[in-house]
């Protein structure tokens, strides 16, 4: 109830676009990607001990986080150099859980994420005791049937687009600094990941670009998508991932435009055009 009524709020508003194909863009995997279930992560950074970190820029603080057996673990927030946060979330042995937060340096929320470090570990463990009868994900499936397609949704640059492959040398003070440098895009300080939970990406005047949930990985239940500001927008439902049943497309100022039906599969069988 709470997924259909939060985004059907959002969907009625003025801030509505074109689809976001987010699931179609093509990103590049950092070499050190792990085929699930065969191989133990690679870690971006590494540490020398345990406890509180924190570094500063010109005297001014960078970061802040913990580390635990050689792991980010614990609450974490990085600065500009205005003093304004460019990130903040928490870690858990190395992988986001809970709610993570980006901002740009005037303040402005640019994209929340939902993670679960619980769902990832188990559904790493499920790849890797694959059993067809005994599956509980339906990411397990699709890795069965497509890895590289199912990968994907375990990496960072999944959840924050890049192209940025991993410096075995690279400190995480020269990370955190490219974060905030004018012009870089943003990397988050962990390689893996998976989505639980709300997710919304926001233009910089604060308008929403897109909403909706993930559940165990995938898109799941009611979402809307946009392009840029003052564009069309698309409404509709997915299921473990795909699109399904009808998607309404909306003017700027909430009309009906037309219609795109999809199957159980993802793929779209029928149009409808309105006047406007």
């Amino acid at each position: 109830m709470r997924t259909f009524i939060s985004i059907a709020i959002l969907a009625l508003l003025p801030i509505r676009s074109q689809a976001q194909q987010f699931d179609q863009q093509t990103v590049s995997f950092s070499e050190h990607v792990t085929l699930a279930g065969t191989d133990k992560p690679e870690d971006r950074f590494s540490f020398t001990k345990d406890g509180v970190i924190k570094e500063s820029l010109n005297e001014k603080k960078l970061y802040s986080g913990h580390v635990k057996r050689k792991k980010l673990h614990g609450n974490w927030e990085s600065w500009y150099q205005s003093g304004q946060l460019c990130d903040s979330g928490t870690l858990v042995s190395g992988l986001p859980d809970g709610e993570w937060k980006h901002w740009n340096e005037q303040g402005q929320l640019l994209a929340l994420r939902t993670y679960s470090a619980d769902k990832y570990k188990r559904i790493q463990t499920e790849l890797s005791r694959y059993t067809p009868k005994r599956t509980a994900y339906p990411l397990t499936v699709m890795y069965h049937k497509n890895r590289p397609a199912a990968i994907k949704y375990l990496h960072s640059s999944y959840s924050f687009p890049h192209t940025i492959k991993r410096i075995d040398d690279q400190s995480l003070q020269q990370w955190v600094t490219a974060n905030i440098t004018p012009g870089h895009s943003y990397h988050p300080v962990f390689d893996q990941s998976l989505h639980h939970g709300l997710f919304m990406n926001f233009f910089p005047d604060g308008q929403v670009k897109d909403s909706g949930y993930y559940e165990n990985g995938l898109r799941q239940g009611v979402w809307v998508h946009r392009e840029a500001p003052d564009s069309t927008s698309q409404m509709g439902a997915y299921k473990n991932g795909f699109r399904i049943k009808e998607w309404k497309i909306y003017t700027p100022s909430g009309k009906l435009l037309g219609m795109i039906f999809y199957n159980n599969n993802g793929e779209e069988y029928n149009r409808k055009d309105f006047d406007n």
